[in-house]
């Protein structure tokens, strides 16, 4: 029989990080994590820019969402959870069209996420089309 988790208190665990150019700039580096340069909120500090992941503090339910500007047809990213999809991600058919995905995911303490470009080209500037934001639900033990 299984035992239900129990919540547990999570204090505050939440990211917004985004591209930050000042000019327009197309992002096309292939199946690595997407980085960022700004940082909106890093409640907890886990989220590291220059990497693109975000690692969990604690093992829990949480939420993230990524935007991006789709620059090329077919431009495509993915959620990773440790290096591997957990979506089929946002799939564009026609150039400079908005994209975003949404997922909510049960992670163990050291399990990383990113979102990854694996095809196309993102585009960015001064609107910020590219963030990535992250948050705890719920703390599970």
């Amino acid at each position: 029989m299984t035992t239900p988790s129990t919540p547990v208190a999570t204090g505050s665990i939440s990211f917004h990080v985004q591209k930050s150019p000042s000019t327009g700039v197309e992002y096309s580096d292939l199946n690595q994590p997407i980085t960022y340069s700004q940082t909106i909120i890093n409640s907890g500090g886990r989220m590291d820019l220059l990497s693109g992941i975000f690692t969990a503090p604690i093992a829990g339910i949480y939420y993230f969402v990524w935007t991006g500007l789709g620059r090329v047809a077919n431009t495509q990213v993915l959620p990773m959870l440790n290096g591997k999809k957990i979506l089929s991600g946002s799939l564009i058919k026609n150039a400079n069209v908005p994209m975003k995905n949404h997922a909510i995911v049960s992670l163990y303490k050291g399990d990383q996420i990113s979102a990854v470009l694996t095809n196309g080209v993102i585009y960015d500037d001064s609107f910020h089309y590219t963030n990535f934001i992250g948050t705890i639900l719920m703390g599970v033990l």
